[in-house]
């Protein structure tokens, strides 16, 4: 078996049977992400709460230009994602997908977790009207980069090379250089599914900040609340059958 074989045979964990409905799940989440940093960006003061390689950015810009109060933002933002991630690691323990186990209930219950604060971000987003402003904002940056960080770790748990839900330059790299190259693999399609969902997803979200700008604030819950909803019917069923 050739090495290109064995790199696209990992494209997926588990049968394709299996992969359906988690990977419709994926596409849930990357489109949360893209809602997040719509909202983020546009209302919590011009800053990224679910991809930090733009965030980095935004805070090398806002230090080079003197922006105290930018980097101020950037740099919660960052401090609340490692928090994320860090607290979800400690609680996945040593969960990965398998072949007869491509969605573990270990990551849906990581992803309620995120649920629950993206619901304490709705909230807070209420309180304040929409608009909310100085340690407010503050706060609802770090919650909501707290919860990206949990959906982050959790979806990097189910073993999807390329496959992340809220950092996808490598996977748009990924895209193009399979098509350039001629070797598309098996995987392609749902890579491609992925970069375009955090564009739907953000596009939705800056929408609702302009023409529903409180109802712009349940999005990333929704989107959330509902993937978590599905794994657990998804999973109960499961545990049915067998």
């Amino acid at each position: 078996m050739s090495a290109e074989r064995s790199e696209d045979d990992r494209e997926r964990v588990g049968p394709p049977a299996l992969r359906v409905v988690p990977d419709t799940l994926l596409l849930v989440l990357a489109a949360g992400a893209g809602a997040t940093d719509a909202l983020s960006y546009l209302a919590l003061g011009h800053v990224f709460t679910a991809v930090m390689t733009g965030n980095l950015a935004l805070l090398g810009i806002a230090a080079g230009a003197g922006s105290g109060g930018a980097a101020v933002r950037s740099v919660v933002s960052l401090a609340a994602y490692v928090v994320g991630v860090a607290v979800c690691t400690r609680f996945l323990g040593h969960t990965r997908a398998n072949d007869t186990d491509p969605w573990p209930v270990r990551v849906t219950h990581a992803l309620g977790v995120q649920a629950v604060l993206q619901l304490l971000l709705f909230v807070g987003w209420l309180v304040a009207g929409g608009r909310p402003s100085g340690i407010g904002t503050g706060v609802l940056v770090a919650v909501s980069a707290v919860a990206m960080g949990f959906q982050a770790r959790a979806v990097q748990a189910l073993a999807l090379p390329a496959g992340s839900t809220t950092y996808l330059t490598s996977t748009l790299t990924t895209v193009v250089s399979r098509i350039t190259g001629g070797a598309p693999g098996r995987g392609l399609p749902r890579l491609v599914l992925l970069v375009a969902a955090m564009l739907a997803g953000a596009a939705v979200s800056a929408m609702l900040v302009e023409t529903a700008r409180l109802a712009a604030g349940v999005l990333p819950f929704a989107l959330t609340g509902g993937t978590v909803l599905a794994a657990t019917v998804l999973d109960l069923r499961h545990r049915h059958r067998h």
